[in-house]
């Protein structure tokens, strides 16, 4: 089990198993343990990939993304140097739900002041990233903004495994706010 605190509020941990072959056994083996042990693995696995890719696939992409932010990604792509990465869960009030966010890079400015330098979402899905992620994105940047005013000009980082449509990239290519990184862009530097 893994503790991470949470990027923008103190006292507010958020815990997961931290081995990916830990959160493999919980989720699938386990869960379908009878099924497994008859040898009808085929039917097994066939029934667990969704609780795979959401539990093993997914949180796993979301620690590589922040290990990316935190090692590999430039000044250019963060808005600065980050101290500390980590995820953040926050409530919107005004919609009645809360947000997950799965990179929230923190950095100080030349005065020492923290600042929020980028805030990214990770996903590790079969479809390409829209348009639609970015507005969600948008949103939660507006949120973090109201208690932390340095992420009025945080950069938005979108990270995918299956990559971005058009749309999306079109309109990525056209602010300087928002980067779109890719699985070859995590894996071969940025």
């Amino acid at each position: 089990m893994s503790r991470i605190d949470d990027a923008l509020r103190s006292r507010r941990p958020i815990y997961q198993l931290a081995d990916p072959i830990v959160r493999l056994h919980h989720v699938v083996t386990r869960r379908d343990l009878a099924r497994f042990e008859e040898r009808r693995t085929r039917e097994a696995w066939a029934d667990a990939q969704p609780r795979f890719a959401t539990h093993v696939l997914g949180p796993h992409f979301e620690t590589i993304a922040r290990e990316f932010t935190l090692r590999f990604a430039t000044d250019e792509t963060t808005g600065g140097r980050p101290a500390t990465v980590a995820p953040a869960v926050l409530n919107d009030a005004a919609a009645r739900t809360q947000h997950q966010l799965d990179v929230v890079a923190r950095g100080r400015d030349r005065s020492g002041a923290e600042t929020v330098l980028a805030l990214g979402e990770a996903k590790h899905t079969k479809t390409k990233r829209t348009i639609a992620d970015l507005r969600r994105l948008e949103r939660i940047r507006e949120l973090v903004a109201v208690r932390h005013t340095s992420a009025r000009a945080a950069g938005l980082l979108l990270f995918s495994a299956s990559g971005f449509d058009r749309n999306l990239n079109a309109e990525a290519h056209a602010r300087g706010d928002v980067e779109l990184i890719d699985l070859e862009r995590m894996y071969t530097g940025d």
